[in-house]
């Protein structure tokens, strides 16, 4: 019998559940709308990294509406839509009406979409990260 084993059989083990950190696409939504909000009314909002978030105008009035690094909006081709020529006061408003529109379920459609995205892009990710710790293991161990 190892030493653990003797551990658990003489204490009981206390178990931990650890929530996932993970936001929901509902919760990244909410947070990222609010946030862009405050920085529209001039805020500086920091990221997890502590840098400044970006705002979804650019200095020349450009707008691409992303929800983390995926579009919220795509053209036909499946590309981002970016709107130009928004002024601040148009962003504002804009802001407030996909607010509006998103609690009300008008974007439910775009919603959807984004979580199909969002769980491609995850499970490419994932893939991507498996391949990358196989190579890893591959070149330590000189099986290359």
């Amino acid at each position: 019998m190892s030493f653990r084993d003797k551990l658990r059989n003489k204490f009981d083990v206390k178990v931990v559940k650890v929530q996932s950190r993970a936001k929901t696409i509902e919760d990244q939504i909410t947070d990222t709308l609010s946030n862009q909000m405050k920085m529209a009314n001039g805020e500086t909002v920091l990221g997890a990294n502590g840098k400044p978030m970006t705002s979804w105008r650019s200095d020349k009035g450009e707008v691409s509406i992303r929800i983390g690094v995926l579009p919220m909006f795509l053209n036909e081709e499946g590309k981002s839509e970016t709107y130009v020529g928004v002024s601040m006061d148009d962003y504002k408003s804009l802001l407030n009406d996909l607010k509006s529109a998103y609690e009300s379920g008008e974007l439910s459609s775009e919603v959807a979409n984004l979580k199909e995205r969002k769980a491609a892009a995850d499970k490419k990710a994932a893939e991507q990260r498996a391949n990358n710790k196989k190579k890893k293991t591959e070149n330590r161990d000189g099986l290359s």
